[in-house]
């Protein structure tokens, strides 16, 4: 407990312990070794900072424009430069006015600027703490705030939402950045460990890019230094600040607590493990939607196959109306209730909620009438808005509120992607949901990770399930009809098998699905395609519904005929 008040005291200061240098960023006890030095364990932790930033990043339509109070407001502070033995921080101390803070930005509170600090590399090709996908920039600034639900920075730096700091890169200029000059013209006077020296205020959004505050990223982390606690929401700008080479040689000029330049004084890039980085701003527009001139009624303009004769999905006629096809036996399947499935990945695609699997264990189905072996490669779901509508599929002009795709390709083309356009290529299983009265703990390893992938692109490790169990418990009773993928490019290779039996979800499961985020930054809802038209197809059934019931029954007329011509539609199937 003394080891920690110590370190909130010096806090403040200098995101440092500063205990006689009781670690460096080199050495015994440089930042290889910082879990190993004692009170450090948490360096060794699986949400480090700084990391990486990587190519791929998710949109996330919360991430809103930051707001600034009193950043401009120069007699809301007074500023303390100091050199803490590992560079240069600057300490914001209250003045007579409001406080300095942030909102919006997606922040989980409203955060207080405490002080912000500089990290350095010893020339310019290197520097900055974070890297974007590998690059490095010669130095970054980080604008430490605390969460005022919290009395101090203090109770606040242990804490998951405790801190949130802003970093912004600078890149090399050929002229000195006049907005820097307060700080720059001031290291002269703190050139040793321990000296201070207070510096005019000045409009602290200078310390930020000119341009584009509204394009950052964003992932939790930690602090960059010890005890390096996970409590930060980071933010990293998108654009730069420019610096002159004269101006960061004087950073460079600066003497550590080891009598030694002050150099190279960044923590190198940490694991991004399972977390995913976001940014505030969508990606290139999608070539297709549900809605707008983007929406269903407008994809075979793009995507020519959409407008076909064989289209999926459709409104399924009443059974009296379909052909018995006797071909249709039950289904072989393998491993679909093997719970040691690993490898699955709970995946919000931009357009809804996807389950992927990998490749450790085959799960697979034949018979039942179809054209091979198949196996699953993934499932995914369609909903509506409410509980009225959301199925792609509907039965007799009847809609239900979800619907669930169990995807599947022929093994002998090896992939989904080369199976994807052959006439035998798919074969997909479709399950009704209706709303029923208790919690459906089949679905649990989905609904309870939902909240994991709410933006566009984001993904989630699941624990292993049974497959089986998420299917209805009668799978003899199914229709059967030749059609397509229900989204672009449509392609009129699918093997559609629906199944008669539905499957309950409560009404707060379903709305749980409706919460994740599109690629529009909107919350997903009705991302189902309209039923297209039947044309000249048939629809199977896989029992047959014109047999006698028992003595005295009979067929009437009109059933008669229809099981004449199901028998004449058998003889061409």
């Amino acid at each position: 407990m003394l080891r920690q008040t110590a370190f909130l005291v010096c806090f403040l200061g200098a995101l440092h312990v500063i205990s006689g240098a009781d670690w460096t960023y080199t050495g015994a006890t440089g930042q290889g070794n910082w879990a190993n030095l004692p009170g450090y364990s948490d360096c060794g932790g699986q949400s480090q900072s700084p990391i990486d930033l990587p190519v791929t990043k998710y949109y996330n339509p919360l991430l809103t424009p930051f707001t600034f109070h009193n950043y401009a407001e120069t007699t809301a502070f007074t500023l303390k430069l100091r050199n803490t033995g590992y560079g240069a921080q600057v300490d914001l101390v209250s003045g007579n006015t409001a406080d300095v803070k942030i909102t919006n930005g997606g922040l989980p509170g409203t955060f207080k600027a405490a002080q912000f600090h500089f990290h350095w590399g010893a020339d310019n090709t290197r520097g900055s703490e974070h890297t974007s996908n590998g690059t490095k920039f010669p130095m970054e600034v980080h604008i430490v705030h605390y969460n005022m639900k919290y009395t101090s920075i203090g109770e606040a730096i242990t804490q998951p939402d405790g801190l949130a700091v802003l970093g912004v890169f600078f890149e090399i200029a050929s002229t000195d950045n006049p907005k820097y000059a307060p700080i720059v013209d001031n290291l002269d006077n703190i050139m040793h460990y321990t000296n201070e020296t207070m510096v005019t205020p000045f409009n602290l959004m200078d310390l930020l890019p000119t341009n584009n505050l509204d394009r950052f990223y964003r992932y939790s982390g930690s602090l960059t230094t010890p005890g390096c606690f996970e409590s930060v929401t980071w933010t990293v700008f998108e654009d730069t600040v420019p610096i002159s080479a004269a101006q960061m040689a004087k950073f460079r000029s600066l003497i550590n607590s080891a009598g030694q330049p002050t150099v190279d004084n960044y923590r190198l890039p940490q694991p991004l493990n399972d977390r995913n980085v976001y940014v505030s701003y969508p990606g290139p527009p999608s070539t297709w939607g549900y809605t707008g001139d983007k929406g269903a009624a407008y994809w075979a303009n793009t995507y020519p196959l959409c407008g076909g004769d064989s289209q999926s999905p459709i409104d399924l006629p009443p059974t009296d109306l379909m052909a018995y096809d006797r071909s249709l036996g039950t289904f072989e399947m393998t491993n679909y209730d093997n719970g040691s499935i690993h490898d699955a990945t709970l995946y919000n695609t931009g357009y809804g909620v996807q389950v992927n699997f990998g490749g450790n264990i085959a799960v697979t189905a034949r018979n039942g009438g179809l054209p091979g072996t198949f196996r699953l490669a993934q499932f995914h779901f369609h909903w509506g808005s409410n509980n009225a509508m959301g199925s792609e599929h509907f039965y007799n002009g009847k809609s239900y509120p979800m619907e669930v795709h169990f995807v599947h390709y022929n093994i002998k083309y090896g992939s989904l992607g080369n199976a994807a356009d052959k006439p035998d290529g798919l074969a997909v299983f479709g399950f009704f949901f209706e709303v029923g009265h208790v919690h459906n703990c089949n679905y649990n390893p989905v609904i309870e990770n939902l909240h994991k992938i709410r933006f566009p692109k984001t993904t989630a490790n699941i624990d292993s399930f049974n497959i089986r169990y998420m299917m209805t418990e009668n799978m003899s009773r199914y229709y059967r009809y030749k059609g397509s993928l229900t989204t672009p490019a449509c392609y009129e290779s699918v093997t559609w098998t629906v199944f008669e039996e539905t499957i309950k979800l409560s009404s707060e499961q379903l709305a749980q699905f409706r919460e994740v985020f599109n690629t529009a930054g909107q919350k997903t809802v009705n991302n189902y395609r309209p039923p297209q038209p039947l044309n000249t197809r048939v629809v199977y059934l896989s029992y047959d519904n014109l047999k006698l019931v028992g003595a005295g029954s009979y067929v009437t007329a009109g059933k008669f005929l229809i099981a004449i011509l199901a028998a004449i539609a058998v003889l061409f199937h």
